[in-house]
């Protein structure tokens, strides 16, 4: 099992699937457009959505909810110490490295991903870092008609995430890509060709 994880892996990083880019650098750029950082600073901790503290593009310090900034700080002390840029691109490509081993863990996401390619993919597993696996695993209806090929369903479906009526814009891009696999002006923000 190791071993398949491992050869994926590679083959993910060092041939790009059906693009010029690697899923990876796909998934990177995307999530740095749509996740950005923090007002005062990527080294400087803040609370996300849901009350973790965070630093960087999305790095979750310690899985405990926090509701003071001073917490946050406290928990990310240890991450600030070599906190730069560099550092912080290198955490949010080894959680994407580590989503992808997850969703080739849970058959449902694996089945989904299997069918997607390029743009689709990186969006199923921008899903999985947004989300985290179990809880994009619980998404049937959609990983399902993802597994089917079904674009069309997939990305209306997209809508009914919970989170979607926060983020409608950030939905109304990704379930477009989802439907046809291509962008239109947005992809120049994520950096995509």
């Amino acid at each position: 099992m190791w071993f398949n994880n491992f050869l994926l892996l590679s083959l993910l990083i060092i041939i790009p699937p059906k693009s010029s880019s690697s899923l990876i650098d796909l998934v990177s750029s995307l999530i740095i457009y749509e996740d950005g950082v923090n007002s005062k600073g990527i080294c400087v901790p803040y609370i996300n959505t849901l009350k973790y503290p965070t630093i960087g593009y999305g790095e979750v310090c310690k899985f405990e909810k926090v509701q003071k900034l001073i917490e946050a700080k406290k928990a990310c002390s240890s991450y600030t110490q070599d906190c730069d840029e560099q550092k912080a691109k290198q955490w949010l490509r080894n959680t994407i490295v580590n989503r992808i081993l997850c969703i080739q863990n849970k058959d449902n996401i694996k089945n989904a991903f299997n069918k997607a390619f390029k743009f689709r993919r990186a969006i199923l597993v921008s899903l999985a870092f947004q989300l985290g696996c179990n809880n994009l695993a619980k998404y049937e209806d959609f990983l399902s008609y993802m597994a089917k090929g079904d674009w069309a369903r997939t990305a209306d479906e997209m809508f009914n995430f919970n989170w979607a009526t926060e983020l409608q814009d950030r939905i109304k891009r990704y379930s477009y890509v989802i439907k046809n696999n291509k962008c239109k002006d947005f992809c120049q923000n994520y950096g995509w060709n």
